[in-house]
């Protein structure tokens, strides 16, 4: 095994301190394993027991006589560098430490003792003081992390500096219906960092699109040339927290790294072409958008709506945010005139007013995908009871299916909206608010 194949593509995998005690960590992961259906052997590691419920326990990671991967550590902090040397010894080429008790408590020679036993081993290490590894792939199913839940399969990887971050990114993405490839809470990153994770993602066919939420950078000229290189292919979104002095000084001790200056970072961000976005909702707003379609080919964006309020509001939104909110071309405008009431507005945004059916959605949306007049359109929908939310999306679905712009939507009013519209090869994401869409 190469590379970081351990994390994301081992054939066994052991859980060292895997304890006999209901919800202690070492047996959540187990746990986890094994219920995910992880593809190998699963050996659990206890030398004081013989089982871990149903679990036959082994002494140690020598004592199981067959080849380990992966193992992931759950014991006391000053217990760790043994097993590291008893892993390294045992041929195991990746670590998931989930152990705390290192420099985020101020020791930081007990993690330096780590990468002497590691070096020159080629064993790699994600953490310590970190959540765990997910890789959805349906040939792998690895659940090493004691998240509480598994998120579906797909497209999309991410990494976080925080654990109990990563869990809460789980779980919401697993509630709006997004798939993940990855999940890697990367702790203390003492061995693999943000950089060694976006070059394997970066080589993985199957990630499309990189999500990141961070507290600091530890190599930031060779973070930005690897983050350069991935995203000319794939979007890069993150969330970098630290923005002010008392939130830099809470991430320092939080992850044991100096988070920088904030505009430092968003020169950093911005030079190595990676999307820095306010808050982790709207980093999964444009995660689910990415999986759905692929980006706007250029700036100009027309709003379609039963509701002017609403359409304004996306107006407004997409000004501020550097999109082309230009009107519609006189043609345009006369075709549009014809399919709508003489009140109805027909420059942009487009307001078909609060009668608009199903037939109007898909006629007026129609027309604006055959100008070629615009790069992106945003589809407003008020829940007025005039149009049948499932007929509705089935419409500009259809009047969208051979459009070469982007197609989102936003329903406003409606508690049960879906995440997106269409059951063809076109999803259009749907969103709660214009600033979310936009």
């Amino acid at each position: 095994m190469t590379g970081l194949d351990a994390f994301f593509r081992p054939r066994s995998v052991a859980v060292v301190g895997a304890s006999r005690r209901r919800g202690a960590v070492g047996r959540r992961i187990l746990e986890s394993l094994i219920a995910a259906d992880f593809a190998g052997p699963v050996y659990a590691i206890n030398p004081d027991a013989d089982h871990v419920g149903p679990h036959p326990c082994h002494a140690s990671l020598a004592a199981v006589g067959a080849r380990v991967d992966l193992a992931v550590v759950a014991v006391p902090a000053e217990a760790v560098a043994d097993v590291v040397s008893e892993a390294v010894d045992h041929g195991v080429k990746g670590l998931i430490v989930v152990s705390a008790g290192f420099a985020e408590a101020g020791e930081e020679q007990r993690q330096r003792d780590l990468l002497e036993r590691l070096a020159g081993s080629g064993t790699r290490m994600i953490g310590p003081n970190c959540l765990g590894v997910v890789h959805t792939d349906p040939d792998v199913r690895l659940h090493a992390s004691f998240a509480p839940s598994t998120p579906g399969p797909g497209s999309v990887a991410l990494c976080s500096q925080s654990g109990a971050l990563g869990v809460a990114v789980v779980e919401t993405v697993r509630r709006a219906g997004l798939g993940l490839r990855s999940m890697v809470s990367i702790g203390n990153a003492a061995d693999v960092g943000v950089r060694d994770l976006l070059a394997a993602w970066g080589d993985d066919p199957d990630v499309s699109t990189i999500l990141l939420y961070l507290e600091s950078f530890d190599d930031p000229r060779a973070l930005a040339t690897t983050a350069r290189e991935v995203a000319a292919a794939k979007p890069i979104f993150a969330v970098k927290a630290g923005r002010t002095e008392v939130g830099s000084a809470a991430a320092a001790s939080h992850t044991a790294s100096l988070a920088g200056a904030d505009t430092a970072a968003d020169e950093l961000l911005r030079d190595a072409g990676i999307v820095r976005v306010d808050t982790l909702q709207g980093m999964l707003d444009a995660a689910r958008f990415c999986e759905a379609q692929d980006p706007p080919p250029g700036p100009r964006l027309c709003v379609v709506t039963n509701s002017g309020g609403p359409g304004i509001l996306v107006a407004d939104a997409a000004s501020n945010a550097g999109f082309d909110v230009a009107e519609a071309s006189e043609g345009l405008r006369g075709r549009l005139a014809r399919a709508l009431p003489s009140t109805a507005a027909t420059a942009n945004p487009i307001d078909m007013l609060a009668s608009a059916t199903t037939d109007r959605y898909r006629e007026v949306v129609g027309e604006v995908v055959a100008s070629g007049e615009y790069d992106a359109i945003v589809v407003v929908y008020t829940e007025i009871e005039v149009a049948n939310l499932d007929e509705l999306g089935a419409a500009v679905a259809a009047a969208t299916a051979d459009a070469r712009c982007a197609v989102l939507a936003v329903v406003v009013g409606s508690a049960d909206a879906p995440a997106g519209l269409g059951d063809g090869e076109r999803r259009i994401p749907v969103y709660r608010t214009p600033a979310a869409a936009v």
